[in-house]
Parts: structure tokens; C-alpha cells; sequence
């Protein structure tokens, strides 16, 4: 009986991931990638490598240095990525540590490191939200903005966002440029939801209406429309989704103006 237990008795060894060979003829790795027994030899299983091939790869994409220039011009040399965040990543570099918006980056960058419009700005609303609950105050919105490339440089979309509370008049335009088609103006109203969203509803100059939402992205904002009437179809074709409008440099001003310097220093 004592001898039929010894030779059945297997030992458990632990191996470095599974990337050092057992040197026992009787063994059983803890990860699995070495085993054996009396019955014969188990084939190797291949996703402890896969694994560490993939962990390899995407250390290997942060740990390298690299440089980066922003569309304005600035440049980061010998730059690490430590962090990549839903509107921006975070490097260290010579000059210390710094985050720069995807906004700042080239598509291609951009692309490398996963950005996506809408991720972005639901991350930037449920910050705001966080920062309006702690301070005890509404995501602020009022402000004039514009996109003067809308629709790849064809056309122009303003739009003017007044506030108090949790309410918001709404007043935007669009056109493009040569004068052709459709160039409506449209007023509505709409409420801050409890997510740091404008939900709003819409009526044009061209009786086009329906309804939209507003989300705070950096010092600008991204615009969604859904028309539930149309009478002219032209003037739909400009309401589109995710909108993005850049706030006027006047504004920006004012608001830090109007901010109170508690708030401003945190």
C-alpha cells in the first residue's frame, strides 16, 4: 500500500510563469505550463504565453520614449505615457510631468490611444458633476460658441447658451458659406439634467423642430439634434450628432470673471 502511494505521489514546484522547464520527470507547475505523470506528458498549454506576450506588449507601448508635438506646435521630447485618460494622457518627459488633451493631438495619435468623441465627453460631464456637487453649484454652460469648419470648412455653426440654475435658453444658427440651401436659426429652452447634460427642445425659423443635448467638453461643447418635425429637409442635413463648438476666448474671460476666487484656486 506504502509503495503504491509513493508511486503515484506527484510533486508541486513553482516555475517562473511557466517559462522555465520543470527539470523533474514527476512534476506539475503551479501555471500549468509543465506537466506530467505517470500516464505520460501533458502538452504544453499556450495562454500563460499569450498572456505575458500581450502584458509585454502594452508595457512596451508606455515604457518607450517618444515625442510629441501638439497641432499648435509644442513639443514633448523623450516622452514616457504613464496614463491615458478618455480626454488626454499624461506623460513625464524633461520639463516634469504633464497632461495633454487628444484635442491638442493629431488624428493619428489620437487614433493610437483609443480617443472617441463621445467617451470623451461623458467623462467630462460626470467630472463636472462631481465638481458641482462638491462646491454646491450647476455645471456652468452660458456662453457664445462656434464651429467655423463646420462640415469640413463648408459651413459655419454658432450657437449662444444663456443660464440660470438649471435652466438654459438655447439660440443657434448655421449656414454655408456660399449662401446656398437652408440657413436656419433656431431658440429653445432646456434644464441641466442630473448628469451635467442641457436636454433641450428646438424650433427653427424654417419650422423645423425637435429636440437636443448639450455636454460641456474642455472650454467647449459637443452638440447632439433629433428632429421629430421636419418641413424643410434642407435644414436638416445641418443637425447632426455630436456637434463639437468651440467656446469664443470673450467668454472664457468672463467666466473666469465671474468665478470666485475660492472657486478658481481649487
Amino acid at each position: 500500500m506504502a509503495a503504491h502511494l509513493k508511486s503515484d505521489r506527484r510533486r508541486v514546484y513553482f516555475c517562473a510563469v511557466g517559462l522555465r522547464k520543470c527539470a523533474f520527470s514527476h512534476c506539475i507547475s503551479l501555471c500549468r505550463c509543465c506537466v506530467e505523470n505517470k500516464s505520460g506528458r501533458i502538452p504544453r498549454v499556450k495562454r500563460c504565453k499569450t498572456a505575458l506576450a500581450i502584458l509585454a506588449l502594452l508595457s512596451a507601448t508606455f515604457a518607450l520614449a517618444d515625442d510629441f508635438k501638439t497641432i499648435n506646435g509644442k513639443e514633448y521630447k523623450n516622452a514616457k505615457v504613464t496614463r491615458v485618460e478618455p480626454d488626454g494622457i499624461v506623460i513625464t518627459f524633461s520639463g516634469g510631468i504633464a497632461k495633454i488633451p487628444f484635442i491638442e493631438l493629431s488624428a493619428e495619435i489620437q487614433k493610437k490611444y483609443g480617443y472617441d468623441l463621445g467617451t470623451e465627453a461623458a467623462y467630462a460631464a460626470k467630472q463636472r458633476e462631481q465638481q458641482a456637487t462638491a462646491l454646491g453649484t450647476e455645471p456652468h454652460f452660458a456662453g457664445e460658441y462656434a464651429d467655423k469648419n463646420f462640415l469640413n470648412g463648408q459651413a459655419v455653426f454658432q450657437m449662444s447658451l444663456e443660464q440660470s440654475g438649471n435652466d438654459v435658453s438655447v439660440w443657434f444658427s448655421t449656414g454655408y458659406n456660399d449662401g446656398h440651401g437652408c440657413s436656419p436659426e433656431a431658440t429653445g429652452t432646456g434644464k441641466v439634467s442630473a448628469k451635467g447634460i442641457v436636454e433641450f427642445t428646438f424650433r427653427d425659423t424654417s419650422k423645423n423642430f425637435g429636440r437636443g443635448r448639450i455636454a460641456r467638453a474642455g472650454d467647449g461643447i459637443v452638440v447632439s439634434f433629433k428632429t421629430t418635425h421636419i418641413s424643410d429637409a434642407q435644414c436638416v442635413k445641418l443637425y447632426g450628432q455630436k456637434i463639437r463648438l468651440e467656446g469664443s476666448r470673450k467668454d472664457e474671460k468672463e467666466q473666469q470673471s465671474a468665478t470666485p476666487r475660492a472657486e478658481r484656486e481649487l
